[in-house]
């Protein structure tokens, strides 16, 4: 249970790769995130559809196979389609992070668990119950390959747990910035300044021969996904306020 609004989560699973660096730049320091500075998506993949965002690292090691043993990579390969085959050949990685408008999340990346073992990669899957305004109920699921080595799943489980679990270090990081944001649009200053959302809007063009739907962009430092998102609640009030 958080003291923030659920569309807080939702907008930051879908897009705000910028984040990383500085929200958990504690976590960086320490090891629990394995990426250097948290940069990890500023030379990534963002796409953009109506409904769903997601972001893609490129050309980085541990986010292009995830640090799955080969064995699980031979086993994923086979049950990707030739172009998404051809996408993990170009340095594209598997999804990152995604949301399905409108309170469904996904992250998928690899977390240090244990400062003599190798990072290991987690699943987890989330939605963003809302209570009342301003209080969400998170329901956080982590998922793993039923035909994975106990041993991956055991690391697996245990890099979800310290990342991203109920008291992991980078979930209290981003419910700490969720409640303090939702504290902060109470104020006076906050309802009467706009509030910007209009990066890589003049600088980016979507990649012309992207294989997948949406419009993917070549950076995931950008809003084109949380702007879709927002667009997209925007036309579901004003659809609902003229049916009533």
């Amino acid at each position: 249970m958080i003291e923030a609004d659920w569309k807080l989560g939702t907008d930051n699973f879908i897009g705000d790769g910028y984040h990383t660096g500085v929200t958990h730049g504690s976590t960086i320091k320490v090891g629990v995130l394995p990426a250097p500075h948290g940069e990890f998506l500023l030379g990534g993949v963002q796409v953009a559809l109506e409904h769903f965002g997601v972001g893609f690292a490129r050309e980085n090691e541990l986010f292009n196979a995830l640090a799955y043993p080969p064995a699980m990579m031979g086993s994923l390969r086979a049950a990707l389609s030739p172009t998404q085959v051809q996408l993990l050949d170009q340095g594209v990685s598997l999804p990152t992070h995604a949301s399905l408008f409108p309170n469904l999340s996904f992250l998928n990346a690899p977390g240090a668990f244990s400062p003599v073992e190798p990072p290991a990669p987690y699943l987890t899957v989330r939605t963003w119950r809302p209570l009342a305004a301003g209080q969400t109920e998170v329901w956080s699921w982590f998922l793993v390959e039923s035909d994975a080595p106990q041993e991956f799943k055991e690391a697996s489980y245990r890099a979800y747990v310290t990342s991203f679990g109920a008291a992991g270090m980078l979930e209290q990081d981003d419910v700490e910035n969720w409640s303090t944001i939702t504290s902060a649009a109470k104020g006076a200053m906050s309802r009467r300044l706009p509030l910007d959302y209009s990066m890589g809007r003049t600088t980016l063009t979507p990649i012309p021969d992207w294989p997948g739907p949406g419009q993917a962009y070549p950076l995931d430092y950008t809003d084109f996904a949380q702007r879709a998102f927002w667009s997209k609640w925007l036309a579901t009030l004003e659809a609902h306020a003229d049916e009533r």
